[in-house]
Formats: C-alpha cells, sequence, structure tokens
C-alpha cells in the first residue's frame, strides 16, 4: 500500500494556534485525499479531549504552543490519549527546538515547505511503523534507540561499524584540530 492510499481513511489532528499554519496543512492534506480533518487551535477547550481521543495522528506546530500541547498530551495524568503519533512542523525548525519536540514526544519533525509525497510518507510512517513507548521520570514517548518495528531494512546497521566510525571520526577531529593549530 503507498503512502497516499494510507492516508485516505485516517483521522488527523491538527493541533496550532497560527490559522496560516492550520489552513496551509489542511489544504495539503485534503489534496492527500484525507478525508478527516480536525483542526484544534485550543489545547483548553472542552472539546479537546473528544476531538484528541477521535485522532489516530497529531500535526503539532513547533513552537511554545505547540510544545506546551505535546507535553501535555505526553505527561499529563488527563491526557487523552498519551500514545498518539505526533509529527511536529515548522518553517525555520532550529537544533534546540528539533531537540525540544523529541525529548517532548514527537515522532518526527518536518520543515516547511515540503512536498506533498514527504508529507505523507512521514504521517504513514508515524501511523504504520510502530515504534515501542518508553516512559522514564524524564520522558514518555516513541523510543528512539531500538530499531523500528515493521520498517523497511536500512543499507546499513551502524552498530556493526561503531568501532570503525568512531575511530574515523577521532582522526577527522584530529587532523581538523593540528589543521587549524597551524594556520594560527
Amino acid at each position: 500500500m503507498d503512502a497516499r492510499a494510507a492516508l485516505c481513511e485516517i483521522w488527523i489532528g491538527v493541533f496550532t494556534d497560527n490559522p496560516q499554519l492550520g489552513a496551509l496543512l489542511q489544504a495539503c492534506l485534503r489534496a492527500l485525499d484525507v478525508r478527516h480533518v480536525t483542526l484544534i487551535s485550543d489545547p483548553m477547550a472542552p472539546e479537546f479531549a473528544a476531538l484528541v481521543s477521535k485522532c489516530d495522528v497529531g500535526i503539532v506546530s513547533l513552537n511554545a504552543a505547540g510544545l506546551g500541547l505535546l507535553h501535555r498530551l505526553r505527561r499529563a495524568p488527563t491526557s487523552p490519549n498519551r500514545y498518539l503519533p505526533v509529527l511536529a512542523v515548522s518553517v525555520e525548525p532550529t537544533m534546540p527546538d528539533i531537540q525540544a519536540a523529541l525529548g517532548w514526544g514527537a515522532h518526527d519533525v518536518l520543515r516547511l515547505p515540503a512536498s506533498e509525497e514527504t508529507l505523507a510518507q512521514r504521517l504513514t510512517a508515524a501511523v504504520l511503523v510502530g515504534r515501542p513507548f518508553i516512559e522514564t521520570p524524564a520522558y514518555f514517548g516513541p523510543c528512539r534507540r531500538r530499531a523500528l518495528v515493521n520498517a523497511p531494512p536500512t543499507p546499513v546497521d551502524r552498530r556493526q561499524n561503531a568501532e570503525a566510525d568512531l575511530a574515523r571520526r577521532r582522526t577527522q577531529a584530529r587532523n581538523l584540530r593540528e589543521l587549524l593549530s597551524r594556520s594560527r
């Protein structure tokens, strides 16, 4: 099944306080033939729990409100769906924003603008390619260390080449330091 066909029947919740971003994402999802798109702008609204419990996947904007919503979904005792796969989106994501989103339990971060095919692949991966959820005192979300369930095989298993890769990186760093010290 291709990514577009899988998206036709799922419910997607778009969580954003930015009306332009919400309209853009709704238009992109409708272009992908997604039939069930719900725009949720206020996570404190009384209907929030009912809307989230219907969703198969969520999309949050990568800003303070989006990260707050992600925190509420993952950590609040009254969360309607702690296991909801979430894709964070942003026009200009910075590395601290990406780390914060992944740290709060987002499945993936997507930089906009993105093609329809990329959006479809990321949403499908969040829903169909399962990651086991883990819970620690500091983190609740998809496991990032274990292999993906039902994921296509990667061409190179990095664990097999870890020692050689580490030695190569150390050599590169040493050469770079020597080059910098000579140029001063």
